[in-house]
């Protein structure tokens, strides 16, 4: 069969919706692949083929999106409509604005919708809740990463998804000493980033042998740099690391507050504590089935106090992690397709 994703990000870009896309098509290698995506850097080709998978560029990469970016992105669309017309499956990756001028053309087409996340550290505003109801009203059927979406969005899921782990992972042994911790995600103001390192001063004052790694990277980078310098704490900067690089068997806790990265900390038996405050960030990790393994705390004096009782990750945990492999999510994409 012929599936054409249409995804912003893509390979060589490093984030949760690439590293999903990227393994899901891994698990398809039988079906003739495409990804549509963005050029988000001018030395990358317009297409070419990766592992198996051709990759169509379209030109305009910014952050911000103005009406000549959504023309642009809809001119790369009209450029590469033969092989949306050619495709039996269609899989939008939240960007589902970009076939909205070609939908009455697509009538009779497959076309399905995949919901990742929320969007930005604040609850939707009424334009985002009406195009995720838009969205999964005019596909063929959705899966949404994470079980918040009904409440939040007015999407009723038709599958529901929170990730996978690596494999490569899960054959790691653990390290005989685990003395340092791991944070995980972007260094933005909605993953609460200087928290996080304003909880890790308290930590380092009660037991100075610990040390923090910091995977990812962020608007907020220099300032976590000024302040880890400025109260001399014991961490290292890694900036973007690909998932499936970081061994969390090495630590001893994992600050993450993201389904992939909270899979792979579990899975490698690391206990994991997540700080957000109330609202969509709150509901995106207690709606979740490993919401009761985890401390989800609001504030930094808190994140200590839960460090501090030791959190205990039972086996349920590490085996129920485990179990949510790649092969399991490429199983549930088939169902939604009907193939």
């Amino acid at each position: 069969m012929k599936i054409v994703h249409l995804s912003r990000r893509y390979w060589p870009s490093i984030g949760g919706v690439e590293t999903h896309l990227a393994n899901l098509n891994q698990h398809l290698t039988e079906h003739d692949l495409t990804v549509i995506t963005e050029q988000f850097a001018a030395d990358l080709k317009k297409s070419e083929i990766h592992q198996g998978v051709l990759i169509k560029r379209l030109a305009v990469g910014q952050t911000q999106r103005s009406w000549s970016d959504k023309i642009k992105i809809w001119q790369g669309i009209g450029q590469n409509w033969s092989l949306i017309r050619q495709a039996d499956i269609i899989q939008i990756h939240d960007v589902f604005w970009w076939l909205l001028p070609f939908l009455l053309l697509l009538l009779d087409k497959s076309v399905f919708m995949t919901f990742h996340g929320h969007e930005g550290p604040a609850n939707p505003s009424p334009q985002q809740i009406f195009w995720h109801w838009l969205a999964a009203k005019l596909t063929r059927g959705n899966l949404c990463v994470g079980g918040f979406h009904q409440q939040w969005y007015h999407v009723r899921p038709t599958f529901i998804t929170y990730g996978a782990v690596e494999t490569t992972n899960l054959m790691k042994s653990p390290a005989k000493s685990r003395r340092n911790y791991i944070y995980v995600g972007r260094l933005a103001e909605d993953n609460h980033w200087l928290e996080y390192l304003q909880a890790f001063k308290i930590l380092q004052s009660l037991h100075r042998h610990l040390h923090l790694d910091i995977y990812g990277d962020g608007p907020l980078r220099a300032a976590g740099e000024k302040w880890v310098k400025k109260n001399r704490l014991n961490a290292t900067f890694h900036g973007f690391v690909d998932h499936a690089k970081i061994n969390y068997h090495h630590y001893q806790l994992a600050f993450v507050s993201r389904y992939l990265a909270i899979l792979d900390a579990l899975a490698a038996a690391t206990p994991v504590v997540a700080l957000c405050r109330p609202g969509i960030k709150y509901d995106y990790l207690a709606k979740s089935p490993f919401a009761r393994w985890l401390p989800i705390v609001t504030n930094p004096d808190q994140l200590v106090e839960a460090v501090q009782s030791q959190p205990q990750l039972p086996q349920a945990a590490v085996t129920w992690a485990r179990q949510q492999t790649w092969t399991k999510l490429t199983k549930l994409y088939k169902q939604l397709w009907q193939i």
